[in-house]
């Protein structure tokens, strides 16, 4: 019998980091996620969680992150000059009278800060959380040319 060494993502997402490590830097961007005693990242993309996508929609930005399990009580927003974060803690509670035999998805907080591409009024900002996806609409200032 043959034995075959099997590669962990960690060590997938290092070998990545070894090969490209322009792209590596761009992915971390700054962000921070829990790590564990290893301190390695608790998320499968090694520190980019949640997951964000900036569109401009013209007279407003549309900011939307993965956020899955999460409710808008979970999730805090913050917004100084044109940087957005998003920040919050996923909390996993075990009914009482329950055992745990096994637990891979675990306490984490998290923090991601994004540039928006322009500035925006911070009065008109709405968000939902619906469907694991968190939406952050922000309206273009009157400084920017949009009503």
């Amino acid at each position: 019998m043959r034995t075959q060494r099997t590669t962990s993502w960690c060590e997938l997402g290092a070998l990545s980091a070894t090969m490209n490590p322009s792209n590596h830097d761009l992915d971390r961007g700054g962000d921070n996620v829990s790590s564990n005693d290893e301190g390695r990242p608790l998320s499968f993309f090694a520190g980019t969680w949640p997951r964000v996508n900036v569109v401009d929609a013209g007279a407003s930005v549309i900011v939307t992150a993965e956020v899955p399990g999460l409710t808008s009580d979970d999730v805090n927003l913050a917004l100084q000059g044109n940087v957005l974060t998003v920040s919050g803690e996923r909390v996993l509670k075990t009914p009482k009278r329950y055992s745990v035999h096994r637990q891979e998805r675990t306490r984490a907080k998290f923090s991601r800060s994004v540039m928006l591409p322009c500035e925006v009024v911070e009065d008109r900002i709405t968000a939902t959380v619906a469907h694991g996806v968190l939406t952050v609409t922000l309206h273009r200032s009157p400084d920017e040319g949009w009503p």
